[in-house]
Order: C-alpha cells, then structure tokens, then sequence
C-alpha cells in the first residue's frame, strides 16, 4: 500500500492494524504481568503512604501514591532502578504508560517519593509475602539461608583513616575559604557595592564534601569508642574470672588492639564497608536471605559484617516475624546453611529449627580428625547421617538461584548510599523477585 503525502489514517478502518486503540489501557495485552503488579498493589495497605499527604486541598496535587508505588514495583520487576530511566521508560513504554495512566513522572518526582516512603517502601516485601502466601507458595518445612556480597555505591579507595580525614577536613576548609575569598574580590569588581545572590557551584560541592568529611570522623569516633567498650568489658570479664578462682591468662591490654582502635571508614558512604569475594575486595555490604520452597524469599536484610556467623539467628527470627506478618504459621523445621554459619557460638545456642550447617571449611588439609567441640561435633554426626544429607544437597538449589536471578536482573551493585536507603533497596530488590515469582506461578510470563 502506497502511503503518500496527505494520506489520511483516520480513513483507515481499525481491523487493518493502523489505528491504536482509543484507550490506552487496550495497548497491553490482558495476560501481561503489569495488571498482577496494579492487582498486586490494589491489595497493599498503604495507610502509611497516604498518611504523610495533606488533605486540606493546600499545595500542589501529588501523584496518586498507589501509582507511584505501582510504577517502583514493576520498575525493580523489569530490572530498571534509576529513576531517569523509569522516567524515559514512562515515556515509550507501554506497560508503564499503562501503570501511569499515561502520566509521566519525572526523574526527581520519583526519586524523592522512594526516599519521602523508605520506611513503608520495605514494608511492601512482608506484603508482597502475603500475596505469595495466598497463593500457596510459602511453604517453610526446610529453609535455605545465606548470603551475598552487594558492591556499593562508593569506591574502596574513599576509605580513610582517622588523620587522613583530619588532613582532608582542614585542606577543604582551606580551599572554601580561599574560594570564598576569591568570590568577594570578583563580586566586588563586577557588582560594586551591590549584592549577587548566587552562591557558587564549586562552593556547594565543597560544602557536601566538608559534610561528609565531618561525617566519616564523626563514624571513627564511634568505631573506637565502641571499640574501648568491648576492651573493657574483657578486662572486667578478666577480673571476675580471677575473683573467682579459674584459670585465666594474660590481663588484656587497657586500650584496644592497634587493629580496633585505627579503622578505616569510607568517606563516600560511611556506612559501607570492605567485603571479601572471591574475586577480591569490594566496598560495600552483605545481603542476606532466607528462602524457602520454590525460591521464595521469606526474610530479606542487609547486614555490614563481611562474615555470616552473626546473621545466623537473627535471620531465623526476622523469618519467622515475616511469617507471622503474612498469615503463616507452618512452623520452619529445618534450616540448611553452608559453614560460613557455623562455629561453637552459633552451634551451642537452642534454635526452633534443626540446624544443618556446615562444619568442614576444607582449608586445613592436616586436620582431618573428628571436631573436638560437642556441638560442632554433633552436628558433623547428623549432617553424616542419609537424612541430613538428603537435606543438605537442597540448599544450593534453593538459594544459590535467587542471588543468580536478582544480579543478573538489577546488577551486582547497589544505587544508594547508607543503610537506611540500602536496606530499602534491597527490600524492593528480594520483593520484586517474589512478585516475579507469583507472576510465573499465575502462568503469565514475563516479555
């Protein structure tokens, strides 16, 4: 068909596929996952998100916050988590003009909203665990945990020390004065005895700089105050030991280990820290799960420790309150994890749960003997036995794919900086897998 100068679309009749539907709605196909995301959200509590709106008709309006919630869902879903691309997705995307109402938010509106709801943002995983619940997904008689190191948004080379932030701090100042100064001599020559108003770009840069500085020595100081806490409390632990008649060795130093008492902070994100890989060293911050059956997450947090020992119990109750927030009272019978849980610490303290960590690191080839503790001991026997092995081999099946499936959708590094934001994102990261995960179970695949 010759399609000339002046021809007229209008004249065409619809069944020949030249005009689009009059509502935008009829663009998207009823089987696209975008309509589970807008179901989805339709049956969120979002009271805590409304709350913080003015309803006395002051102000500008504001988007619809279940929209906006809508649009950040199927975002993290779709693997996009910059807010200018949500924003060019917005504009010639389908399914997001169909999640809009073929609204286009930009990319400050959606990043503030994101920020302005963090606290109500990670609320939305122990929701989207409901839904997955109602549909008979969740099922916790064996649970897998671990964890996974998460590159932050900060380079390893900010991390300094105690002096070196001194030395930063006074060379910032310095050169703000000097900037200042140097303003002064051209305002006066350009304005007289006028005023200019606009402070300066470099200025401002250097003031978000200062801030940071100040906040990083202001984090060290507390790094060696607690430090000094922990020092005196073996001393004192020391002291009852010696009152009381057992054997004890040398009286532990009165300050720290020179290790504790010089650490390094970033002084991009103060909050991160150095994480050990296999393929080196990274800055940034430990993501941790849970995951039951069919690779749903049932409890999802971030942690700043590089080592996995300490997550151990704490994750076991986090999954279990994420239990009891969606509707499930299964009880976890079993929790699969690999020795990076284990040690005489973690293995001694009762748990709900059978254990069935790891004991054998493989890194000492000459100790090949049995464990010399009871408890780690005790469960090198039951890990020997069919049935701990039976379980055993489902751990890497169960979470191993998870941290495959999230990197490979929203990347191994993370957007945001400090934890509170962090741990937001990681919320969206785990719940937006789950929302996947209920897509697929629906039968609906995503394009």
């Amino acid at each position: 068909m010759d399609l000339g100068v002046g021809y007229n679309f209008v004249a065409v009749e619809r069944d020949q596929g030249f005009l689009m539907p009059p509502d935008v709605r009829d663009w998207l196909g009823s089987g696209h996952p975008a309509w589970l995301v807008l179901d989805a959200v339709d049956q969120f509590d979002l009271s805590e998100f409304y709350a913080s709106y003015r309803a006395d008709g002051h102000g500008r309006a504001a988007f619809d916050p279940a929209m906006m919630l809508a649009l950040v869902l199927f975002a993290y879903c779709d693997g996009v988590r910059s807010s200018r691309q949500i924003q060019r997705r917005c504009e010639r995307d389908v399914a997001y003009r169909v999640i809009t109402a073929n609204q286009c938010p930009d990319h400050a509106t959606i990043a503030r909203f994101v920020a302005r709801h963090r606290a109500a943002m990670a609320e939305v995983f122990s929701q989207v665990l409901a839904l997955c619940a109602a549909a008979g997904m969740v099922r916790v008689g064996l649970v897998a945990l671990d964890g996974t190191k998460l590159r932050g948004n900060a380079s390893g080379r900010a991390n300094r020390g105690g002096e070196q932030i001194d030395d930063l701090i006074v060379a910032e100042v310095e050169a703000m004065i000097d900037e200042a100064i140097a303003v002064d001599v051209d305002e006066d020559a350009e304005f007289g005895d006028r005023r200019g108003d606009e402070l300066p770009d470099g200025l401002a840069e250097r003031s978000e700089r200062l801030r940071r500085l100040q906040a990083a020595k202001a984090r060290l100081a507390e790094q060696a105050a607690d430090a000094q806490a922990s020092q005196d409390a073996r001393r004192v632990q020391w002291a009852a030991d010696v009152a009381a008649g057992r054997r004890v060795g040398r009286s532990p130093a009165a300050t720290p280990p020179k290790t504790d008492r010089s650490p390094l902070v970033n002084t991009t994100d103060v909050d991160s820290r150095i994480m050990k890989t296999r393929g080196g060293f990274i800055q940034g911050y430990n993501g941790q799960v849970v995951v039951g059956a069919g690779q749903v997450i049932i409890a999802a947090e971030i942690v700043q420790s590089s080592e996995d020992s300490a997550s151990l119990h704490p994750m076991l109750t986090a999954a279990r309150d994420e239990l009891d927030r969606a509707g499930v009272s299964d009880r976890i019978r079993a929790c699969v994890a690999d020795s990076g849980y284990g040690g005489q610490t973690n293995l001694s303290k009762p748990s709900e749960p059978i254990l069935l960590v790891a004991v054998g690191t493989g890194r000492k080839k000459t100790d090949t003997g049995p464990p010399k503790h009871p408890a780690v001991a005790r469960m090198a026997r039951r890990l020997a036995t069919p049935a701990g092995r039976a379980l055993f081999r489902r751990r890497a099946i169960m979470v191993e794919p998870v941290f495959g499936q999230a990197k490979q959708r929203v990347g191994p590094h993370l957007a945001t900086r400090g934890m509170p934001a962090v741990s937001t994102e990681w919320k969206l990261i785990t719940a937006s897998h789950n929302l996947r995960k209920l897509i697929t179970h629906r039968g609906l695949v995503w394009a």
